[in-house]
């Protein structure tokens, strides 16, 4: 996934200077990509994310804010993983960084949601979260399909935190269970642009309007009206033309449909062709 990776390489890149915003990151990340481990009596804490620079920015964050050391190490691809994974590992001082970054309460239980100090905090601590998130277990769909940013949670409370972030920003996210995994979706392209410009991302341009300009006579592609895309917009040429005989074959030199064609290219909002493009 192109553009989810082009984003996350822009957001482990983006320089936060406030600490309060760092930590909220940090729990975040550690929170959706990571788990705790006793080895030997002692926690461990780990975190596994899919970018190298998502991998150093952690590490680099919990030297400088909170004095650990930690390792890392890469996953090579196997299996499902098409792509090599990051363990960005601490062992010393394990118990006390979950419970720096809110992993664990004083009392050295889990914490199932996102820290207190991260849901009471500003709103540059929602953003951070969401960053932080999205860093771990974010991902987009690519240009030609309905909009969507998704974040995989690690279990309910957290997704619930994570909407209710969401929410302090003046974005509608919803939490869902899909076959045992908890998520939280955003599907609104308007509101999916502004979340990621809250986090860092830079403004990209808007996705590009899509026609599918197709014929009820095609007997290749079957049932034509298969050839409905979603978020495009849908024109079967006998809808245009009533009666129009054309087959697949003759879509491309057609020149009722080429007609179409012509006059949707250029500047202005894409528009359903008018009775006027029958004449060729």
């Amino acid at each position: 996934m192109a553009m989810t990776s082009a984003v996350k390489d822009e957001l482990s890149r983006l320089t936060v200077t406030k600490s309060c915003c760092r930590k909220a990151e940090t729990s975040a990340l550690l929170r959706f990509a990571g788990g705790l481990h006793l080895v030997g009596g002692h926690v461990v804490v780990e975190a596994e994310l899919d970018t190298g620079s998502s991998a150093r920015r952690l590490r680099k964050d919990i030297a400088e804010l909170y004095g650990h050391g930690s390792d890392i190490a890469v996953v090579a691809p196997g299996g499902l993983r098409k792509g090599s994974r990051y363990v960005v590992r601490v062992v010393k001082d394990g118990d006390l960084l979950a419970k720096q970054t809110g992993l664990l309460d004083g009392r050295g239980r889990p914490i199932r949601g996102l820290p207190p100090q991260v849901v009471s905090g500003g709103v540059c601590d929602a953003e951070a979260a969401w960053r932080g998130a999205f860093l771990a277990h974010g991902s987009l769909t690519e240009p030609g399909r309905s909009s969507a940013l998704e974040v995989t949670c690690p279990g309910p409370e957290a997704a619930l935190a994570l909407v209710g972030a969401a929410r302090r920003l003046g974005v509608q996210a919803k939490a869902r269970e899909v076959r045992g995994v908890d998520r939280v979706v955003i599907r609104d392209g308007d509101a999916i642009g502004a979340l990621l410009t809250r986090l860092g991302a830079p403004p990209r341009p808007s996705q590009p309007p899509w026609l599918s300009l197709w014929t009820t006579d095609d007997l290749v592609v079957t049932p034509p009206a298969s050839s409905r895309l979603p978020g495009a917009l849908d024109v079967p040429v006998q809808a245009v033309c009533p009666g129009r005989q054309i087959s697949h074959e003759q879509l491309p030199v057609d020149p009722v449909v080429v007609a179409i064609v012509l006059r949707a290219i250029g500047r202005g909002p894409l528009r359903y062709p008018a009775a006027a493009s029958c004449a060729g």
